[in-house]
């Protein structure tokens, strides 16, 4: 079973109210511990006030008729803060004064949360349900027999509790509140701010083979998604541009393959329809054949080009000799050129890695594509430039001739593109030889250019140079 994960929306949420919950928390014990730290300090001022009265008054007892009164003048000063408990005792235990309300006995204080707070131990107790801050402080009397006593002074903050513990509970609630509020306001943010994102999902949707021509506007998108529209925008391109070439493909395909076999079933029918020679039949039988092996040659065209376009050409890394590759078609293509009245004229020298077959046959499409349209009395060139300082080697096949269109320069690489579709049966094949050479050239990480000046045309093939390490470099 699927499990369906959370939508971006929902998870954006979740982590703005986490953040929302850390931050208001981390806020709202920050107030606690200040507000706490206030009382903390405000408490410690008054006892420190009540300190420096008791060290006041045991500097006044100076005979045991002062000590013996010590007590009344204690209580004296403790009127009016009935939230004040004290315990005045003597270093071997004997009490001096001892206030019933003190909720501990005793110099040593023990428990609570301890703290030095303008220059007094102060620490925080709870007993019997009541809380305390308790400090304790020597007092010098002018007695001999008794020069020092241990006072211990405790203060009721019941009433600072229970303030903090309704601080406590208010923010914790405010901050519960907050998160809800905020996650909601997460939520409506996330669904504005993912709009482009759904604009996406929708245009996806609505997007087909026959619906490719729906474009994201990117200058009303988010500045971190502009790039993403963008790259959706140019990939809708190129799938428009791929479904357009397939089309046109398939089309060129259909009336290429039709034609042949039209001429075919042409020739059977007629060959059928009366009683023939012999001599005759063999006529028949040789215009199939040559029909057959045009079919065959377009077939195998057509299978390269699959693998080329399926990144399946595999060219060999081995070391190619351009001058002597040119030389051998020369000799092939001497009879074709003294027939059309042409000159080959080679110029340069390189060697270059590659795949020998696979060079040769691209060199081949593109001296017998400049032989044919070169103009009678002119010469095909095929000029190979090595520059030293370059990783590359750059091969130029021009001839001179009628000037090829600006607009079929753009599509001479297409498949069965001709410049005169007028010609389609003639010599010059099915229009996939130049397709194919751009297929070799690409395949051994070169590049191909054609341009067309004043009656000149120019095939420019760059190629990666041969290694030293490669077999005859």
């Amino acid at each position: 079973m699927t499990t369906r994960r959370p939508s971006l929306g929902l998870r954006l949420t979740i982590l703005f109210a986490l953040a929302s919950t850390i931050v208001l928390a981390a806020a709202g014990s920050a107030f606690y511990l200040s507000i706490d730290r206030h009382f903390v300090h405000e408490d410690a001022l008054v006892l420190a006030g009540k300190v420096e009265l008791l060290r006041n008054l045991a500097s006044r007892v100076r005979s045991s008729s002062d000590l013996a009164v010590l007590g009344d003048r204690l209580d004296d000063a403790l009127v009016g803060h009935g939230d004040l408990a004290l315990n005045v005792a003597s270093p071997d235990g004997t009490r001096i004064y001892a206030d019933p309300a003190m909720p501990m006995s005793g110099p040593s204080i023990a428990g609570g949360r301890a703290a030095v707070v303008e220059g007094l131990p102060i620490e925080s107790i709870e007993v019997g349900g009541h809380r305390y801050r308790v400090t304790t402080a020597t007092l010098t009397t002018r007695l001999d027999t008794m020069p020092v006593l241990n006072a211990t002074l405790a203060m009721n903050v019941d009433h600072h509790a229970m303030f903090m513990d309704q601080v406590r509970d208010t923010t914790a609630l405010a901050v519960v509140l907050a998160v809800i509020v905020a996650a909601i306001l997460g939520w409506l943010a996330s669904r504005v701010g993912l709009a482009p994102l759904r604009a996406f999902a929708q245009l996806t949707s609505r997007t087909s083979a026959e619906r490719l021509d729906a474009r994201i506007d990117v200058a009303n998108l988010p500045r971190e998604l502009a790039p993403l529209g963008r790259s959706f925008n140019a990939m809708l391109q190129r799938l428009a541009d791929s479904f357009g070439r397939l089309q046109e493909f398939s089309a060129d395909l259909a009336h290429e393959l039709r034609t042949p076999i039209a001429a075919l079933t042409t020739q059977a029918e007629v060959a059928v329809s009366r009683t023939r020679s012999a001599e005759e039949l063999r006529d028949v039988l040789y215009s199939a054949i040559e029909e057959y092996e045009r079919l065959t040659r377009m077939i195998s065209d057509m299978l390269f080009l699959a693998r080329s376009d399926h990144g399946l050409l595999t060219p060999r890394h081995d070391a190619v000799d351009l001058a002597a590759e040119v030389r051998t078609l020369f000799e092939f293509y001497d009879a074709l050129a003294e027939s059309k009245g042409v000159r080959l004229e080679l110029q340069g020298a390189a060697t270059i890695e590659g795949d020998t077959l696979m060079i040769r046959r691209a060199l081949s499409n593109l001296l017998s594509n400049a032989i044919r349209h070169a103009s009678t009395g002119t010469a095909v060139t095929i000029a190979i430039d090595d520059d030293a300082g370059s990783a590359d080697i750059v091969c130029r096949v021009s001839n001179v001739g009628d000037e090829i269109p600006a607009a079929a320069l753009e599509r001479i690489f297409d498949r069965f593109y001709r410049i005169d579709p007028s010609r389609e049966r003639s010599s010059e094949g099915a229009g996939l030889g130049l397709a194919i050479t751009r297929s070799i050239i690409e395949a051994h990480r070169g590049t191909i250019e054609a341009s067309a000046l004043t009656g000149v045309t120019c095939f420019t093939i760059t190629l990666p140079r041969a290694h030293d390490h490669l077999p005859g470099a």
